[in-house]
């Protein structure tokens, strides 16, 4: 008799409650999952917030074992790009500041993991991180294999569409003009007000969000060779 293998339950896979409800909400809304605000950056966040957390409880305990009396001293916010979109990292700091120096080198070997074009290309970068720094850093090797799967669902995409989905300079853009209009007034008359301004705001600045992807042609030969006629049925030949 066959063995029958038990699928992975959803609350297995996201054992986060607020993760899991949020990306069900995501899901339901047909939001995308990449991109700024996303839940795969709140993914990407929260796994390399809580690797520097838990990196940090080793590194304090290696300390007192050789009697330093180093001890925590708050974090450093920084935020930087990825294929996600914007992170806001919180690096714990030391009173010796000797942590952050060994942090500094960890994420250039991990860059070149987060970086990949392929699958293939991101084990092989992951082995090197292996190699160099698991005996040191356990908790940030188990804790990218533990969510290997979902950090590497990106790279199912051809490189020219990875650069689109993390590039989103036109979105911001766009996300900017909207954000200073509604910041620069407290209220409007009605929603129909509302949206009259936003449409002549985004019309004036139509130059900071309007224009082509770089390589849109070979993302639409991309998009139309995963979707076929969903994709092909709404383009038009320039």
């Amino acid at each position: 008799m066959k063995k029958t293998t038990k699928a992975t339950s959803f609350e297995e896979l996201v054992p986060d409650e607020e993760l899991r409800e949020k990306m069900k909400a995501h899901l339901y809304a047909k939001k995308s999952l990449f991109g700024e605000g996303s839940i795969f950056s709140d993914l990407l966040q929260t796994a390399v917030n809580g690797m520097l957390n838990g990196e940090m409880n080793d590194f304090i305990e290696e300390e007192r074992a050789k009697d330093k009396s180093n001890k925590r001293n708050g974090h450093t916010k920084k935020v930087v790009r990825s294929m996600a979109g914007p992170l806001e990292i919180q690096t714990p700091r030391d009173r010796a500041s000797d942590f952050e120096k060994d942090v500094r080198a960890v994420r250039q070997d991990l860059r070149a993991v987060y970086t990949a074009t392929t699958r293939s290309a991101a084990e092989l970068a992951m082995e090197a991180f292996d190699v160099k720094w698991k005996s040191k850093y356990a908790d940030i090797a188990q804790s990218w294999r533990r969510d290997w799967d979902e950090l590497m669902a990106f790279m199912d995409y051809p490189p020219a569409m990875q650069r689109m989905i993390y590039t989103t300079n036109p979105v911001e853009a766009l996300h900017r003009i909207v954000r200073k209009l509604i910041k620069g007034k407290a209220a409007w008359v009605s929603d129909t007000a509302l949206l009259k301004q936003l449409y002549l705001s985004l019309q004036h600045n139509e130059k900071s969000w309007k224009r082509k992807a770089n390589g849109w042609k070979t993302i639409q030969r991309e998009l139309i060779k995963l979707y076929g006629d969903r994709i092909s049925k709404h383009l038009h030949d320039d």
